[in-house]
């Protein structure tokens, strides 16, 4: 039974690092037969696709610095200016001296990927999308995300994860921001803010507070 288990993590593990391979390559050559058949906005869109697939995986790393996390996110919001046109406008405020600093991967994406989707599908007129990375006066990384679009509903806030107690079931398990919220309290305990401000129709403001420094299990 261990010899069968060994197996199959080394098979899984085989696998990971086959399957993003292809799919990166497959991504590749869409890029390249576009710039074959002189469509450079395909090739564009599919070069910007290969790169978020890229920095999202980010070689099996569960910390990335806050420069390859910013480079995600332009990535990604030009490829969703593309889908969403003169609906979607985004600033990208990121402090200098923290770009070498690391964090979890995927923390800022997915509150972006939201305010997009969400925020932006829905609205009727114009959603502009602000992501500020700074640190605090108490020497913290200070991450805002917030738009200006269609807002939470006050019955769904209620669920979502600062919300809840910190516990790993509950309602919250259904949203995407639980994706967030697990790994900061698996990495951080109790040392982190997490609180989500939403307004219907006005917009949402979300805030992640960190310390400086990595986790102890990550210092290696």
């Amino acid at each position: 039974l261990l010899t069968i288990r060994t197996q199959e993590a080394e098979l899984a593990k085989l696998q990971a690092q086959i399957n993003p391979h292809f799919i990166y390559n497959t991504i590749n050559a869409i890029q390249w037969t576009a710039i074959d058949r002189d469509e450079p906005e395909i090739a564009e869109m599919a070069y910007s696709v290969g790169q978020v697939f890229r920095l999202s995986l980010s070689g099996g790393q569960e910390f990335v610095t806050v420069a390859a996390e910013q480079e995600l996110l332009y990535f990604y919001l030009s490829l969703q200016e593309k889908r969403f046109e003169d609906r979607l406008s985004y600033t990208l405020n990121f402090a200098p001296e923290l770009l070498s600093v690391k964090i979890p991967k995927l923390l800022i994406q997915p509150l972006v990927e939201n305010a997009s989707v969400h925020g932006a599908a829905d609205a009727r007129s114009r959603v502009h999308i602000t992501v500020n990375v700074t640190r605090s006066e108490t020497g913290r990384i200070h991450i805002e995300v917030s738009d200006d679009g269609v807002g939470i509903p006050p019955k769904i806030l209620a669920l979502l994860p600062d919300r809840l107690p910190k516990n790993p079931e509950g309602p919250s398990s259904h949203f995407a921001l639980r994706n967030i919220s697990r790994p900061l309290q698996l990495y951080y305990g109790s040392d982190y803010v997490f609180h989500i401000d939403s307004t219907p129709h006005i917009g949402t403001d979300i805030v992640i507070d960190l310390p400086a420094s990595l986790p102890a299990a990550e210092r290696i």
